[in-house]
């Protein structure tokens, strides 16, 4: 095995949320965020970027917002969804370098807040108003407010945001919203009185990567075959923390996956299913047992291994797509859908498992 001399140093990073250097584009993802959000006399929109841990979220976001930023009439803001949103977004506008000159120019005040202040020419009583007539000043220098929020949970915080939010694009200002989240948070965030913009707004469920390019990727850095590369690609299933993971292990090794595999596992356990599993519910754990039990993947084996009747299995296979577990690759089947999870959930449920076994079949 080997390295590509062009590579000086690592290209993965498995780091959570840490764009990597060998990153592969989720082109259709962002070719319809950017293409509806920039469409001649598009309404404001908002979009919801799901997926399991470690499929990929933060990073694809994270590309749209430098994409927005390279455009002069966007203005970005990140935002720490840990902090009160709103006050924080009011701070962050005061002090945006494409902003605090419409400010100046439209003689907001922001004395309030112990912010620059010019002439009032509205009165401003708290930080939804300031919010407001900042971007009605965005709107009438042409441009248009992306703000970005990583891993949105149901807080008092985010509750009262996405309240003002609603008021915002209730008064047809030109405001974006971009969010990622985990479904389990998405879902109980949506179900809160009074913000049922949530259901309406549009979601991308990610998906796996393509296994092609993750081959192309390893063949051009590890200098592989078609059939060695497309091997190592399967390993992964798509999943890009793993795509990340065996890369960066592999390269620590020389180019030798087949030397890591045992340490791919147990990594791929320790920083995510773990997690993972904590955070299913007992029911969820109970069918993804049996689809890691069964021998086809078709729902008749699956709801005898478990017992259950067949109105059972539909509304928890829909919870686990949506969490990322599992997969649908026909009708009337689900398979497990990240690398050696199913393994893993065989361990933890009935421990048929061995710590130190390391099955061909992911």
């Amino acid at each position: 095995m080997s390295i590509n001399e062009k590579y000086t140093g690592n290209p993965y990073n498995p780091t959570f949320g840490t764009p990597p250097t060998s990153y592969i584009h989720r082109y259709d993802e962002e070719g319809r965020i950017l293409n509806e959000f920039c469409a001649e006399n598009a309404p404001p929109m908002s979009y919801m970027i799901l997926g399991a841990r470690g499929m990929g979220k933060t990073v694809l976001m994270h590309e749209l917002a430098n994409r927005f930023e390279s455009f002069a009439e966007w203005v970005v803001v990140r935002m720490n969804p840990n902090m009160d949103l709103t006050d924080s977004l009011m701070r962050k506008l005061s002090g945006h370098k494409k902003v605090s000159p419409i400010i100046k120019s439209a003689k907001i005040n922001l004395s309030f807040f112990s912010l620059s202040v010019q002439m009032p020419t509205t009165q401003i009583k708290d930080a939804e108003d300031a919010i407001t007539e900042i971007i009605k000043g965005l709107q009438k220098a042409g441009k248009k407010l992306l703000i970005i929020i990583d891993e949105a949970t149901n807080t008092e915080s985010m509750k009262a945001f996405a309240s003002t939010y609603q008021n915002l694009i209730g008064q047809k200002l030109p405001v974006y919203l971009l969010m990622t989240g985990l479904y389990e948070n998405i879902n109980s965030l949506k179900n809160e009185k009074n913000l049922t913009f949530l259901y309406r707004m549009p979601r991308l469920q990610l998906s796996a990567l393509n296994l092609s390019d993750i081959a192309e990727n390893y063949k051009d850095v590890f200098l592989l075959g078609d059939r060695e590369s497309l091997r190592m690609a399967q390993l992964t299933k798509g999943y890009s923390y793993a795509f990340q993971l065996l890369g960066k292990l592999s390269w620590d090794n020389d180019g030798d996956y087949n030397a890591v595999l045992g340490e791919y596992r147990t990594s791929l356990y320790e920083m995510v299913y773990e997690k993972i599993w904590d955070e299913m519910s007992d029911k969820d754990r109970e069918l993804a047992y049996g689809i890691a039990s069964s021998s086809d993947g078709k729902v008749k084996e699956i709801r005898e291994i478990i017992s259950w009747e067949t109105n059972e299995v539909s509304p928890y296979k829909d919870r686990l797509v949506k969490k990322g577990v599992a997969d649908s690759p026909g009708y009337g089947h689900l398979e497990i859908a990240l690398p050696y999870l199913k393994g893993f959930i065989l361990n933890k449920y009935d421990g048929s498992q061995k710590t130190n076994d390391l099955p061909d079949d992911l």
